[in-house]
Parts: structure tokens; C-alpha cells; sequence
């Protein structure tokens, strides 16, 4: 253990996480990795066995998996209760510039590829819970790029087709440059329909029945409440052993699946 430090936070640019996680990891502390968890794959699954190893907990942090809209979401999909799902449409999009209004955009970790940045892993939060409801995924199709007036050396912008064993296809987008900002998700299933809007703070659910009414929850909007039940959940898996909800091995998965629609757009395949 590093002195009497118990858990390490690594917060900093893409292209350090997977040294310091390995260093925290090396001295015997647990790890909460900010999202993505590191710029490539390699490597990540095998510090994810160490942590296995050495009885400490090494924790992705995704905190989409506790916004509350989108839990209800996928228990109706793991439920069934929206029967067999037929499509899903997935959207992010805000301008890069709004992210820090007191920034230069251009000088920030997501707007440079030295330091690991690109919509694909700045917003790989979309992309992890579309593996997590929907997943896991095994073949992709993906369009994108830098494809915007903004001066940055990464992708602004990406459009990609996620395909599951089972034959159940997500399409999502990404970008850097939309206004106003959209996050929603929205899931068609033989027996209902779902919409989720993040930024709006709720989700309806409309059964398919003919003149049935749409369902609406709504919540009030607190981006901050998801990072306090993260580090929640990863305090209790420190202090209790309970199960994480975003362990490190779903955010390497998730990186495995930037680097395939990267490899899709680049091949065109």
C-alpha cells in the first residue's frame, strides 16, 4: 500500500491512465481509472488480473451506468418488456467548446491525439452502455472522422452500427460539434417503445397496443448525483466486497470496441 493511501483516483489525460493505473496497482491500492480507461486496449485486462490477484478492487469510471433514466431503460430491456428489440438509436452530440467555457478547446486532453483524445473515447460512456444493455457486441460498421471546422488533430465525429450475436443491431452517433447538446437513446421492441433523454431528465415508455398512452418519468437533472454514486459503488466494493457495477474489464471492453469502429472507419469494412 502506497503510505497510508487506500484507493487511487487516476483523473488525468487518456495517454497516462494505463501507467498510473498500473502504478497504483503495483503499490497495493485499489483504483477508480476515469473514463476512457486508457488510450489503447492492451495491457488493460491483464492489470485487470492483477487486481483479481491481489484482492483489490479496480473500478471504469462510467457513470452512465447509475443515471437513473437509463437503469430504468434497461431493466424493461432485460425484462422483456418491450419484447423483441428491433432497433436502437443512440446520440450524443455537444460542441467541444462547451465542455470548459473558460478553455481554449484546443488545448484540452480531448482535442489532442498525443494526450488520447477524440469523441470516441472523450464520450466512450455511450458506447459502454450500449454494450452493457444491449451487448456484448461482435462485429461493427463505422463512418466518421474530423469532419468539422474545429481546430483539433483527432475525429470530431462518428457514426457507427454495433451488431450482437443474436442479430440485435444499435446504431449510435457521436460528435464534437452539435448545438444544443442531445444525449438520448431510443429502443423499438415488438411489444413498446422507449425514449430516454438525458439532458431532459426523463424517459417515456409508449406500449404498442393501439391508442395506448405513453408512460412519462421524469426526475430532476443533477449530473453530479452520478460521480457520487460511483465513487459509492466503489467504496462499497473497497469496504464490503459488494460487486462494482463498472468494473475495469467493462471499461477495457469498451475501448476494444473504440478501437474496432476505429479500424472500421479506417478500412472501410
Amino acid at each position: 500500500m502506497l503510505g497510508d493511501v487506500d484507493l487511487v483516483i487516476v483523473a488525468t489525460p487518456t495517454a497516462l491512465h494505463h501507467h498510473q493505473a498500473a502504478a497504483a496497482l503495483d503499490a497495493g491500492c485499489h483504483l477508480l481509472v476515469e473514463k476512457p480507461v486508457a488510450a489503447a486496449s492492451a495491457g488493460m485486462d491483464r492489470l485487470a488480473d492483477l487486481a483479481d490477484e491481489r484482492g483489490l478492487v479496480a473500478a471504469a469510471a462510467h457513470q452512465f451506468r447509475f443515471e437513473p433514466g437509463l437503469l430504468r431503460l434497461r431493466d424493461l430491456v432485460t425484462s422483456g418488456a418491450l419484447g423483441e428489440i428491433l432497433a436502437v438509436e443512440a446520440h450524443q452530440g455537444e460542441h467541444l467548446a462547451d465542455y470548459h467555457p473558460d478553455e481554449d478547446y484546443r488545448t484540452g486532453y480531448a482535442a489532442r491525439r498525443d494526450l488520447g483524445g477524440g469523441v470516441l473515447r472523450t464520450q466512450i460512456h455511450h458506447i459502454d452502455y450500449l454494450d452493457w444493455i444491449f451487448g456484448p457486441f461482435t462485429r461493427v460498421y463505422a463512418a466518421g472522422g474530423h469532419r468539422t471546422d474545429l481546430e483539433i488533430d483527432v475525429e470530431d465525429t462518428a457514426s457507427y452500427l454495433l451488431r450482437g450475436p443474436d442479430g440485435t443491431a444499435a446504431y449510435g452517433h457521436l460528435d464534437y460539434r452539435q448545438r444544443p447538446r442531445r444525449v438520448t437513446l431510443a429502443v423499438v421492441g415488438a411489444e413498446g417503445r422507449a425514449d430516454w433523454d438525458h439532458y431532459g431528465a426523463r424517459l417515456v415508455v409508449t406500449p404498442s397496443a393501439p391508442g395506448a398512452a405513453p408512460d412519462t418519468t421524469g426526475w430532476p437533472y443533477d449530473r453530479t448525483a452520478l460521480f457520487h454514486a460511483q465513487m459509492q459503488d466503489v467504496l462499497a466494493a473497497v469496504r464490503d466486497g459488494a460487486p462494482l457495477r463498472t468494473p475495469l474489464r467493462a471499461g477495457a471492453r469498451a475501448v476494444q470496441l473504440v478501437e474496432s469502429i476505429e479500424r472500421s472507419i479506417s478500412e472501410d469494412r
